[in-house]
């Protein structure tokens, strides 16, 4: 692959000799040179606008050989992730009429497909169901982000099956037939929750906690699980931050770790058991509103404030007060007042009970 470099020289101008010899003795051009364009030649598959989007080189940017040396190696990159594998990029700059102008060459070549989607390491009876997930077929044009998400998508799938310390990463390679894609799963062993800890709450019960997140020792591992869990202790107000760990036993020190008591039993026979940690913060549970508007017609001033709490007897209830005063002009007044309690479980049951 060839390079253009120094100063190109084009009919429509001519370069001063003192910038020429500034340019090949530091690599670039003096401060007060800025580029006036920047132009895309030979691209077809992309649009110039994508193209300066990528790139670091723009209008009112300072010129410098090493910037656009960069920014063809950057396009180059660009074209190579979305399967153009033999692209090439050369760059110019010329002064025309006194601007400063940058041209890419790009010659894309063509473009490359999936050949051929293997797996090492994913069991026979995932392998239908993972096909079926991936973003990748074979024949698809290759890009690189799609491969990658493949890869996130796999360990989403193993994630969510019970196995909470699974691995996957990809490869690709050229072949007769395109690119092949091969990605490499190391499942790790199959997960069970044997128990749920809590650490950093100070005024809200453990078991409150416990019973919002709604996951229960003996069942099978799911990172989605954990997800919705995380977002109903946050839907709670209780919490500024939430968040969760998983942990193997032996990381905790606890020598003889046990799986749950008789009726808690893990749902997949020959699980390992881990435990699951929410880190909590607390944020202030009690509130007060104030509000103030003009009604009209006919003419009126609203005024009205609000008192709220929402861990009620340390129960994760919500308790909300509110009185709305009305004076008119006239000597008048309206004058109203409510109150909500909310009542998010009855024993463990999830309900939303609310009572005015």
């Amino acid at each position: 692959m060839s390079v253009v470099t120094g100063i190109e020289r084009r009919p429509a101008g001519r370069v001063p000799v003192w910038l020429g010899l500034v340019a090949a003795l530091f690599g670039q051009l003096p401060a007060a040179a800025v580029l006036s364009e920047v132009r895309f030649q030979g691209n077809r598959a992309f649009s110039g606008r994508t193209l300066g989007s990528v790139v670091g080189a723009a209008p009112k940017q300072p010129v410098s050989e090493v910037g656009l040396e960069r920014d063809a190696r950057v396009l180059e990159e660009f074209y190579r992730d979305r399967g153009f594998l033999e692209v090439q990029v050369e760059k110019g700059l010329a002064d025309v009429k006194g601007r400063w102008v940058a041209t890419f060459y790009v010659s894309e070549g063509e473009r490359a497909r999936v050949g051929r989607v293997s797996f090492n390491g994913v069991a026979d009876a995932f392998r239908k169901r993972v096909l079926r997930l991936l973003p990748v077929r074979e024949g698809d044009f290759f890009d690189r982000a799609a491969v990658e998400a493949g890869a996130a998508v796999l360990k989403s799938f193993y994630l969510n099956s019970g196995y909470a310390f699974v691995s996957v990463s990809s490869a690709t390679a050229r072949d007769n037939a395109g690119v092949s894609v091969v990605y490499d799963v190391e499942e790790g062993p199959l997960c069970g929750i044997a128990e749920i800890r809590v650490r950093g709450n100070r005024k809200v019960r453990t078991d409150i906690i416990l019973r919002a997140a709604e996951v229960r020792p003996g069942e099978r591992f799911s990172h989605v699980r954990l997800l919705e869990a995380q977002r109903r202790l946050y839907a709670t107000r209780l919490f500024s931050r939430v968040l969760f760990y998983v942990l193997r036993p032996e990381s905790l020190g606890v020598a003889d770790f046990g799986l749950p008591p008789p009726g808690r039993e893990l749902e997949a026979g020959g699980a390992q058991p881990v435990v699951v940690r929410f880190d909590v913060a607390e944020q202030p549970f009690r509130g007060i509103t104030f509000g103030a508007g003009i009604e009209y017609p006919p003419a009126r001033v609203l005024g009205a404030v609000g008192w709220s709490h929402d861990n009620l007897f340390g129960h994760g209830q919500t308790l909300q007060v509110g009185t709305e005063f009305s004076p008119d002009f006239v000597g008048r007044y309206r004058f109203s007042a409510d109150a909500t309690w909310r009542i998010p479980y009855l024993v463990l049951t999830r309900v939303d009970f609310q009572t005015r």
